[in-house]
């Protein structure tokens, strides 16, 4: 359902952006429709999405002109002094070659710095949880040979070590061969003889039904808690016959030597395997402890993606200090000189494209940060239909407005990434221009992001039935993609409840 109705916003996007008002319509309609969803997923009371980790793309469609091919005039979008200059004019020049470069050295040194924070966040992130989940799975691939290792102790203890110095069976109970000189003593070992016995075959029963199949942890939990109890009963039965080996009249009997010293090894056997259950025990719940605190690990992802969102910065400011040909043709233009200072928005270079072809279209001001220089796009042409697709990418954007119609735009011009002889001068090009990707992210729809004192802020439903509340969650925002989905960069986790409207 949820797809569907991503889907249907993306179509209704597209469709405000060429015919307001009947797309006015569809909205009404498509409110609705997520209204519904998401009231049936719940109690009645809130409308929510659930944040999901998807691709958000930032796009921009257009329609514009194809015309002639013209020099493209290359400028700085900030002013700074001139380091280096790689082309005169004249020069063949490919697509992202370095004409010019501005002193940098300064951002250089930042962007090395947020780079090394990266990824010291990232060893932290991964310290943090592949360590202690490495850990618990260890344990548990140790469960069964620990547990089986405790139940051979335990057999041996009742049923080799104690062998000399008992008769019977668990049909007929079990007795002592001698006598101890005292009846209490003697009652309580027989019986708990037996019992032991029927311990060890219960205990039997429960490895063999667990070896057959794959465990899981659960099972395992289970299966170490059950031989705690196991052994509990085993060593108060070994306790007990040696209360009755240490009796006045047992130790006078020299006979008994040999059964003293096999229980005293017995003792110490079980004594053993109850601390390495208990011990194996001890490390799967500080393991799990450690893996479980998803408060940490979800700190610490938000600090990853904050710090590469300082150095993604960075990057961002250091590519403005660099002029690169946006296309393949030849320097027709070169007034950069290293050592002046290059004003911000005025021409230094020109390049005539090697394309025969370029399309002109305006970028409203709403959509213009939503692409840049460089942006791959496919345009179609009306002559040859939507299934024909050119593929192109943007190579200047004017710097000031073109007022369209009472609004802001930006004068963009595309080149065609290869010559094809069906392009003809005229041709209207409807075009889809992609800005910047997030893949894989947590996004929410934009509606549902609201500020308060300059802070961003979600609504979080938290809780079930009548014991539901909503939370305001402080958030970090990243892209915003063209089917109104906004990325999330801390705040929130995958899976929770994002409240669009509450019921009144």
């Amino acid at each position: 359902m949820t797809k569907k109705i991503l889907s249907l916003n993306r179509k209704f996007i597209k469709l405000a952006k060429k015919k307001p008002i009947l797309s006015i319509g569809i909205g009404i309609v498509t409110f609705g429709v997520i209204m519904f969803a998401a009231i049936s997923d719940g109690d009645g009371q809130y409308t929510f999405v659930t944040a999901e980790r998807r691709d958000i793309v930032q796009e921009v469609e257009v329609a514009g002109s194809v015309k002639a091919a013209e020099d493209v005039d290359l400028a700085f979008e900030e002013p700074g002094t001139i380091s280096q200059v790689f082309a005169d004019v004249g020069d063949e020049v490919r697509a992202g070659q370095t004409l010019v470069t501005l002193r940098n050295s300064d951002i250089i040194a930042l962007l090395n710095q947020a780079e090394a924070q990266a990824d010291i966040e990232v060893a932290t992130l991964n310290t943090l949880t592949a360590n202690t989940e490495q850990e618990l799975s260890n344990s548990y691939s140790n469960a069964l040979n620990t547990i089986d290792d405790a139940l051979a102790k335990s057999e041996d203890a009742v049923r080799a070590k104690s062998s000399s110095i008992f008769s019977g069976s668990k049909y007929s109970n079990y007795y002592l061969t001698f006598n101890p000189c005292d009846t209490i003593r003697k009652n309580n070992a027989q019986n708990l003889r037996l019992e032991a016995e029927l311990e060890l075959e219960r205990w039997n029963k429960e490895l063999k039904t667990l070896e057959t199949g794959n465990p899981s942890t659960d099972e395992l939990d289970v299966a170490l808690f059950n031989a705690t109890r196991h052994l509990d009963l085993i060593q108060k039965t070994v306790n007990a016959i040696n209360e009755v080996l240490a009796t006045t009249c047992s130790v006078e009997d020299s006979t008994l030597d040999t059964a003293r010293t096999n229980m005293a090894t017995a003792q110490t056997n079980v004594s053993t395997a109850i601390d390495n259950i208990n011990d194996l025990t001890q490390a799967i719940a500080l393991n799990k402890i450690s893996v479980a605190d998803d408060n940490d690990v979800a700190a610490q992802e938000a600090r990853v993606r904050a710090a590469e969102a300082n150095a993604d910065n960075y990057k961002a400011q250091l590519e403005k200090t660099i002029m690169r040909s946006p296309i393949n043709g030849v320097l027709t233009r070169q007034e950069a000189v290293t050592g002046e200072t290059a004003i911000a928005n005025t021409s230094l270079v020109s390049v005539i494209s090697a394309s025969s072809f370029e399309v002109k279209a305006n970028i409203p001001e709403v959509e213009l940060a939503e692409v840049s220089v460089g942006a791959r796009a496919d345009i179609t042409l009306d002559a040859y239909g939507e299934k024909e697709i050119f593929e192109a990418h943007i190579v200047t954007i004017d710097p000031a407005e073109t007022i369209v119609g009472g609004v802001p735009n930006y004068k963009a011009t595309l080149l065609f990434d290869k010559n094809d002889e069906r392009i003809r001068s005229g041709m209207t090009a409807n075009i889809r221009a992609l800005g910047e990707t997030r893949n894989s992210v947590i996004g929410v729809p934009r509606g549902s992001i609201f500020e308060v004192a300059g802070i961003k802020k979600v609504n979080v439903l938290v809780g079930e039935g009548r014991r539901a509340e909503v939370i305001e969650v402080n958030v970090e925002t990243g892209v915003a993609g063209s089917d109104g989905f906004v990325e999330i960069i801390s705040g929130i986790e995958e899976g929770d409840r994002i409240v669009i409207t509450v019921a009144k």
